[in-house]
């Protein structure tokens, strides 16, 4: 509104500047010359021709039907300009049926009736647009062949039609004739006024400025000339190069406004591709995040079976040591029952045999348990074997996911970086980016939620990698102790068939019982202490398979977190999709 407030006093007061400098100015004692008004034709024919081809620049690349009237009629006022330069000379002035002064001030009037004419046209064919290119070339036809006959039509009339007097002599008004071009200017004016588009459009704004100078120079000064090259006379032809200039800053300022339009509207399509590519590289992005959250969802189901299996494992485990270790004290009873027996073998020499018999029963038993104990070890040391394989395959699952999370955040950071870009962009490009700051500032937001679970799912990992190491180092520690009580169940098995050969053989020697009773007894105490040591170590692989188990349960409770946080994923990726492609 401040922009229309000035403009509008800006027209009045030309308006009233030019309408009172015409009293001062007339009243000067000026003669001028037939070289000067050469020269000044000349410039503005060559100011007119300019403004022309501007023009016509401007209606090719903005398809108004009025610029093409303005174009045309200044080409055609160009060449009237220049035909009033040429006859104006004296080299030229003897080829002309007229005299100097009428032809001189009638081919000054035909270049401002010719202008005047097409202004008012431009103003009525404002708003027109054509609406195919055949309308278009029609258009371009009838105003380029009417301009073109037009102006031969002038030329061929001042050159064989003898002309008559330009100045009334006497009168107050000089030239009557020159008011004809004066009013059409003011209706012009009076229309390019009404049609408002002065308010908003750069060029209007100053064709209106040059009407104003045009209608006042032809009312208040070129109406008042009473000969050529008087003061009236050549302000007239000044104040005519005025318009002119005035014309073309308004194309000249228009131009560049819509050179700046064009290079907004370049830097928004600009912005928009890169933004259409950003979303792509999202939908992208997301169909690879839900690929990679379904395998995590394979892995994790595979991780959670197989861990059950660890689980059921170290359960069995578990129950064999206890039923080992039953069975050790068992046997440790036994041989303490033994010992005692041997010791006293001397004193009841009559029950040797019955002893000895229940010896080589005994005897048969521990055997029994000590193989049944080294076959137990050995589904201990097979499932042991099992657990460490599976919980390296965990290890390098979890490594992995590691680096699928690393590829995330950085889709994730490139991404939350381009649309905080698009955001920047969009808010330089006002109200037409204002869309796409919207859709920059919600993918930037789902960049940002992805980066958080990212963060979550990385602190899972690496907990259940520590776990998964801490479980590893514990394996080996129980495969250890698992070789170990191999180790010594054999020598066991081994003593224990030495006993049940020897308490075969007691059968048979009966006589050298008591001369071998010490021996026996000494055996069955480093037989006890054995005993003794394989029920420690039962108890050490029943401890250390519950530490196994509750930390198979751990990594389940892990393993189910990580469930959640896959879910979590799948959902932000669907959020990202659906944001993209709406």
């Amino acid at each position: 509104m401040q922009t229309v407030n000035k403009r509008a006093w800006g027209y009045a007061l030309l308006f009233l500047v030019l309408a009172l400098a015409e009293i001062p100015l007339r009243s000067l004692n000026w003669q001028g010359s037939t070289m000067l008004h050469t020269s000044m034709e000349i410039m503005a024919t060559m100011l007119a021709a300019f403004i022309g081809i501007l023009a016509l620049v401007y209606y090719y690349t903005q398809n108004r039907t009025s610029m093409l009237l303005i174009g045309s009629g200044f080409l055609g006022t160009a060449l009237l300009d220049g035909y009033h330069a040429i006859v104006t000379s004296a080299f030229f002035s003897d080829m002309f049926p007229s005299i100097s002064s009428s032809l001189v001030a009638w081919s000054w009037l035909a270049s401002r009736m010719f202008l005047s004419v097409l202004l008012v046209l431009a103003w009525l064919l404002w708003t027109r647009r054509e609406t195919s290119a055949a309308e278009r070339r029609r258009t371009e036809r009838l105003v380029y062949g009417t301009t073109a006959l037009l102006t031969l039509a002038c030329f061929l009339f001042f050159i064989f039609v003898p002309l008559p007097k330009a100045y009334v002599e006497g009168g107050f008004i000089g030239r009557p004739q020159e008011l004809i071009p004066g009013v059409l200017f003011l209706i012009a004016l009076f229309g390019h006024l009404k049609l408002g588009l002065w308010k908003k459009n750069h060029f209007e704004h100053w064709l209106v400025l040059s009407i104003i100078t045009a209608a006042l120079t032809q009312l208040g000064f070129m109406s008042f000339s009473h000969a050529s090259y008087d003061v009236n006379f050549d302000l007239a032809h000044l104040f005519k190069k005025v318009s002119y200039l005035l014309v073309l800053i308004g194309l000249l300022v228009s131009m560049y406004f819509q050179f700046k339009r064009a290079e907004a509207s370049t830097d928004i399509l600009r912005q928009k591709q890169q933004l259409e590519q950003i979303m792509v590289q999202a939908g992208s992005t997301s169909d690879q995040i839900v690929l990679m959250a379904s395998e995590l969802s394979s892995l994790q189901a595979q991780s959670k079976e197989m861990n059950g299996r660890i689980v059921s494992a170290m359960h069995d485990i578990a129950h064999h040591s206890l039923l080992q270790s039953k069975g050790t004290i068992e046997s440790s009873a036994a041989v303490g029952e033994i010992s005692h027996g041997i010791l006293h073998v001397a004193e009841m020499t009559g029950d040797v045999s019955e002893q000895a018999k229940k010896t080589t029963l005994q005897s048969q038993v521990g055997a029994d348990s000590i193989r049944q104990s080294i076959s137990q070890m050995q589904e201990i040391r097979e499932k042991v074997s099992r657990s460490s394989a599976s919980i390296a395959e965990l290890d390098t699952m979890s490594s992995q996911i590691a680096a699928i999370i690393a590829f995330i955040r950085d889709v994730a950071s490139q991404t939350q970086l381009l649309a905080l870009n698009a955001a920047i962009e969009a808010a330089h490009a006002g109200e037409r980016g204002r869309g796409f700051e919207v859709v920059a500032t919600e993918v930037r937001k789902l960049s940002e939620e992805t980066g958080g679970a990212v963060q979550q799912i990385e602190q899972v990992v690496s907990d259940i990698r520590q776990r998964i190491s801490r479980s590893s180092s514990d394996m080996v520690l129980i495969s250890q102790d698992v070789e170990n009580g191999m180790s010594r169940m054999k020598d066991n098995e081994a003593q224990f068939r030495d006993i049940l050969e020897a308490t075969e053989r007691s059968e048979l020697q009966i006589q050298g019982v008591s001369a071998s009773a010490e021996q026996i007894s000494a055996g069955t105490q480093q037989v006890n202490a054995s005993m003794e040591e394989l029920s420690r170590l039962s108890r050490l692989s029943e401890e250390e398979a519950g530490k196994v188990a509750q930390m198979n349960e751990n990594y389940a409770a892990s393993l189910d977190r990580f469930s959640e946080l896959i879910e979590d994923l799948n959902r932000m990726s669907a959020e990202l999709k659906s944001a993209t492609e709406g």
